[in-house]
C-alpha cells in the first residue's frame, strides 16, 4: 500500500532535514575551514536536532497547503501527523546516515579506506533522502500552486524576501547558541532560502488565499 503524499512529504522532510544540516552542511563548512574539526562534535548534533525539528514543521506545513483536491484540511492534518509519528522512530537511522557523513573532514587528514566507504554510502543515502524529499514537496507545492490564484504575486514577494534574508545573513553572520559557528556565505544563502521556504512560504500562501477567497 503507498502511503498518500500528506505522509511522504512529512516522512522525507523529517530525515532529509536532519541528515542535510547535520551532516552535508556542517561537513561541508568543516573541510572549507570554515568550521574546526572540534566544534564539528558540537554542530552535527545541534544541526541535526534542528533540521529534523524544522523537516517535521516544513513536512507539516507542504502536507497541508499542498494536499490534493478534495482533502480536507483535517484529513491532511491528520495524515501529516502518522507521517510524524513514523518518522520519529527513522530518525535514529538519520543520525547514523549523518554520523558517516561527518566522517567526511577525518578523511581528509587521513584517508582510510574502510572509512571512505562507509562516508560514500552514508553521502549515496543522505543524497537520496534530499532527492527524494524535494520530490515529494514539488509535487505537494505544484498542487497548491494549481488552486492559487495569486502565485504570481506569491513567487514574487518569496523573492524578495529571501533576497532580504540572504543580504542580511551574508551582513550579519547568525550563530548556533552557545557556540561559535557562522553561518556565512554559501551557509547564510542556504539559511536564508530554507527559512524563506519553511516559514515564508506557508505564511504568505495562508495569507494570500484567505485575501482571496475574501468577499
Amino acid at each position: 500500500m503507498v502511503a498518500p503524499p500528506s505522509v511522504r512529504v512529512v516522512l522525507s522532510w523529517t530525515l532529509a532535514g536532519g541528515v542535510f544540516w547535520g551532516g552535508m552542511v556542517v561537513s561541508v563548512l568543516t573541510v572549507a575551514g570554515l568550521v574546526a574539526p572540534g566544534m564539528q562534535l558540537l554542530a552535527a548534533p545541534v544541526l541535526f536536532i534542528l533540521g529534523t525539528v524544522f523537516g517535521i514543521a516544513h513536512g507539516v506545513a507542504i502536507a497541508v497547503i499542498g494536499r490534493p483536491d478534495g482533502v480536507t484540511r483535517l484529513t491532511a492534518i491528520k495524515r501529516a501527523g502518522v507521517g510524524v509519528l513514523l518518522s520519529l522512530p527513522c530518525v535514529v537511522i538519520g543520525w547514523f546516515v549523518t554520523a558517516g557523513i561527518t566522517l567526511t573532514a577525518a578523511l581528509v587528514a587521513d584517508f582510510q579506506l574502510p572509512m571512505f566507504l562507509l562516508a560514500l554510502l552514508a553521502w549515496i543515502y543522505g543524497a537520496a533522502l534530499c532527492l527524494w524529499a524535494t520530490m515529494e514537496a514539488a509535487r505537494n507545492t505544484r498542487t497548491a500552486l494549481a488552486r492559487w490564484r495569486k502565485r504570481r504575486i506569491g513567487s514574487a514577494l518569496l523573492a524578495v524576501i529571501a533576497t532580504i534574508l540572504t543580504i542580511w545573513f551574508l551582513q550579519n553572520p547568525p550563530t548556533i547558541a552557545g557556540s561559535d559557528l557562522r553561518f556565512g556565505g554559501a551557509g547564510a544563502l542556504i539559511l536564508a532560502l530554507e527559512l524563506t521556504l519553511w516559514m515564508g512560504l506557508p505564511v504568505l500562501f495562508l495569507v494570500l488565499r484567505n485575501s482571496q477567497e475574501a468577499p
